[in-house]
């Protein structure tokens, strides 16, 4: 388990071998509520001084990327994207402002590593982007390009073989409860079965 201080430290020593550093933070919502809040002064606007070995530093964050995968909010973003497919709009008419609040709003309430984090509630993160649930059509681009990187183009009965395993979310079934996980081994489990 990672703690502030070696996290605190991970992200200086970064930063000061290349202020373009991409730090991705993944499971977000595994982590221990608190956790992130080491990284409020890196995210901060300007150039912050930071106490690091015993002595204050200076270091550049302007150009540094975080990112923070999350499953937060999901049920909340499935439930707005039924909600806005049943008034007529597609999932590529949504826009941004369909989710942001909803996923803020759900990282700093649900348990994980940003819950009642000052990284939200000082407002240091810029975007929240969904991932925003599979329909049947993008599994099947999935099945596809699975098969393709066998050398193999797929056939319908291939296609729909493998589309058996994919389970929809109720109450209406659109939206792919995995998306396009397990798809890879499925496509190999089909290619080499004989139906």
């Amino acid at each position: 388990m990672v703690h502030r201080k070696e996290l605190k430290e991970t992200i200086i020593d970064s930063l000061q071998q290349c202020p373009q550093s991409l730090f991705v933070f993944d499971e977000v919502d595994m982590i221990p509520p608190g956790l992130l809040n080491v990284l409020v002064p890196f995210l901060e606007y300007g150039e912050p001084q930071i106490w690091y070995m015993g002595r204050r530093i200076n270091i550049e964050t302007n150009r540094a990327i975080f990112i923070f995968l999350s499953n937060t909010g999901s049920q909340e973003i499935v439930e707005t994207l039924h909600n806005l497919w049943q008034d007529g709009r597609k999932r590529e008419d949504t826009r941004l402002s369909d989710f942001e609040d909803l996923i803020s709003r759900g990282a700093f309430n649900e348990k994980g590593g940003f819950h009642k984090s000052d990284t939200i509630s000082t407002s240091l993160i810029d975007h929240y982007v969904p991932f925003l649930p599979l329909e049947a059509e993008h599994v099947i681009k999935c099945i596809k390009t699975a098969f393709i990187s066998h050398g193999r183009q797929p056939t319908n009965q291939q296609i729909e073989n493998v589309m058996r395993h994919v389970t929809f979310s109720e109450p209406v079934g659109i939206f792919a409860k995995a998306g396009c996980k397990r798809i890879e081994q499925k496509v190999a489990h089909t290619m080499y079965t004989r139906s």
